[in-house]
């Protein structure tokens, strides 16, 4: 772009001026080093962004992971949003030569980017962890992909057979599962915190519940307890908000309490038992396999694993409400038969169960399908912690039905 007085060529001026559109200039030098001279002429003739590093290997690194999402420009090869294979090319360093020839093949949109080792015997670490860093993982078996791949350019004598075999054990495949503790990203770390926060609120609601909380059933203590496991610290905060000054009111528990709150607890009501069911049910039919419907007909994509899944979840979940949890909980305030409180109470669940079941679900596959690279395996973190933010979710959308039952009086929130 500039010649050794450090001003543009004439030629650089008159290609950037030929330019209609909205330029954008990449500069890939070390970061500062070019003089305020130039980059105020370049700013002229539109944005202008530096890329790289004073070190040649980590700048060649530091181009081969930029990406400008307004212009869509660069390889983009690491970030929580980069999946597929990729493809590289690795030159050696003192012969400025290869990388020239390396270039001819970027012509076909397939080869890229270039990186560069400046010894023959030995990789720099900066490389080492860079390979290390867009390694690829396979799930269930290594056939599923996706496969890096790497060029050489040059024979033994400019990057020898030690270094190629190391590039080529740095990009092979790895078993997810058998990493330790390089296999737990960030997001995983955060499940299993999550994980600890809920097991320690089902610990402390159990405390208080039986030391408190004498009124409550035992089926609604047990509803509770479940709750803060697939809720965690949302758990124990709607049972903080339910039971806020309960010690003071009336010995039978009918205490008064806002809509807003009524409606809180009637919703947890029926989670409590709703789904951990809805959970166990897709863990259990994940784990041992689904039998299969096949249908040719307009209703095929209804018998995929998934929607199978959904299904039966649900169904699971509204049974367990309305024939074990409901009449059992409601025993202990009113007078009339099992089969008289199932059917009395019968479309109050459905209704309640499928709004919760709205969110849930819907969250849980746009979750899995949209986010995650590959469908976690029931025994994974991801896909406990897809259930995790599918439960909220669910709070939200099964409070938006229970408000609705809870104004037609169809639904009690002061138990």
């Amino acid at each position: 772009f500039f010649n050794g007085d450090e001003k543009l060529l004439n030629e650089t001026k008159a290609y950037l001026s030929n330019i209609e559109e909205d330029r954008a200039i990449y500069l890939v030098n070390p970061p500062n080093s070019t003089s305020a001279t130039i980059l105020n002429e370049l700013n002229s003739y539109g944005k202008v962004q530096e890329v790289g590093h004073i070190d040649p290997v980590r700048n060649a690194i530091e181009f081969a992971g930029f990406f400008d999402a307004s212009t869509n420009f660069g390889w983009r090869t690491t970030g929580a949003t980069v999946d597929g294979a990729k493809r590289l090319l690795v030159a050696p360093q003192n012969d400025w030569r290869f990388a020239l020839i390396g270039t001819q093949f970027f012509s076909g949109g397939v080869f890229g980017p270039m990186l560069i080792t400046p010894e023959t015997n030995k990789l720099p670490a900066a490389l080492e962890k860079f390979y290390f860093s867009i390694q690829p993982d396979w799930w269930i078996t290594p056939a599923e992909g996706p496969f890096n791949h790497s060029w050489i350019l040059g024979n033994i004598d400019f990057i020898s057979y030690p270094v190629q075999s190391r590039i080529n054990f740095l990009q092979e495949i790895r078993n997810y599962e058998n990493l330790g503790d390089q296999g737990v990203s960030g997001l995983e770390a955060m499940i299993i915190v999550w994980y600890a926060l809920a097991v320690s609120s089902a610990i402390w609601v159990w405390f208080h519940l039986t030391s408190r909380m004498f009124q409550l059933s035992p089926f609604m203590k047990l509803s509770w307890v479940l709750l803060m496991l697939v809720l965690g610290p949302i758990g124990l905060w709607t049972y903080y908000t339910c039971y806020r000054g309960y010690g003071h009111q009336v010995a039978s528990g009918n205490f008064p309490r806002p809509r807003w709150v009524q409606t809180l607890a009637a919703t947890c009501s029926t989670i409590g038992y709703g789904m951990p069911t809805m959970i166990a049910t897709a863990f259990i039919l994940t784990f041992f396999g689904l039998p299969l419907f096949l249908s040719y007909g307009p209703f095929f994509a209804l018998e995929s694993h998934m929607a199978q899944s959904v299904f039966w979840s649900y169904l699971a979940a509204i049974l367990v409400n309305a024939f074990v949890f409901v009449p059992l909980m409601l025993a202990f305030k009113e007078n009339s038969s099992y089969w008289d409180t199932v059917k009395a109470n019968w479309l109050t669940v459905v209704i309640s169960m499928t709004a919760i079941s709205l969110g849930m679900m819907s969250a849980m596959w746009w979750i899995m399908m949209e986010y995650l690279v590959m469908m976690p395996e029931e025994e994974n973190l991801l896909w406990w912690g897809s259930m995790y933010a599918a439960n909220v979710v669910g709070l939200f959308t099964g409070y938006i039905g229970n408000w609705l039952l809870i104004i037609r009086g169809e639904k009690k929130g002061r138990m």
